[in-house]
């Protein structure tokens, strides 16, 4: 993997820290939008490996990595992923404050989007075959054993006719938000994503997140 890495930062020279990872498949080919394994410079090189910039501190050990896996329950008790798995520093991970902060920087654009996450689950997750279980809720992670930990933020489904809002920026940065009904959802790549049409000229606003879609 040294040389993916060289090679990856030379296509990419105004990139900042990045980490490979490799994710879950089944027998056919499928994907699942769970990390299975982050991929050190010693490693061997995979046959399909993903790439993702990172928000490292200086002065930290490179290869102490958590995933944060943002998911959506649905009404029937089942998860779907709701954003592609996020690579975190394990430093990250040494309270709930610090790891929402983290999150802010890496997948919100606004505070009310940042506010609307906080207020989500925090639970520690073991993934497995593409499977996800939760099983405790999150505080901290302390520990210092070579196991990758995994992070899950549980984000209720939204429903065809929910009413809600969405926080945008036009062409000069400025900041705006719409009201706007779900018409409906899908999955994406895997990722669980909204069609949300506004209100009051009824144009429809495909694709949006979890964490882009507030409820009212």
């Amino acid at each position: 993997m040294k040389y993916v890495y060289e090679i990856i930062h030379a296509w990419l020279p105004e990139a900042g820290n990045l980490v490979c990872y490799t994710v879950y498949s089944e027998t056919h080919g499928v994907l699942y939008p769970l990390v299975n394994k982050v991929l050190h410079l010693d490693d061997d090189v995979p046959r399909l490996v993903f790439c993702q910039e990172v928000l490292c501190p200086f002065h930290k050990l490179t290869n102490r990595w958590g995933v944060v896996n943002v998911v959506v329950l649905q009404h029937h008790g089942s998860l779907l992923p709701g954003y592609i798995p996020l690579i975190v520093h394990r430093s990250s991970l040494q309270s709930r404050e610090t790891l929402q902060e983290q999150l802010r920087q890496l997948c919100c654009t606004s505070p009310a989007e940042a506010n609307y996450m906080k207020s989500q689950l925090f639970l520690n997750c073991a993934v497995s075959a593409g499977l996800m279980d939760l099983f405790s809720f999150f505080d901290a992670c302390n520990d210092d054993s070579t196991s990758l930990p995994q992070i899950a933020v549980v984000y209720p489904a939204l429903a065809p006719g929910d009413l809600v809002r969405v926080e945008m920026m036009d062409r000069m940065s400025r900041r705006f938000s719409i009201q706007g009904m779900i018409k409906c959802s899908r999955q994406k790549d895997g990722v669980l994503c909204y069609d949300v049409e506004e209100m009051a000229v009824g144009c429809v606003f495909e694709g949006l997140t979890c964490v882009q879609v507030l409820p009212l």
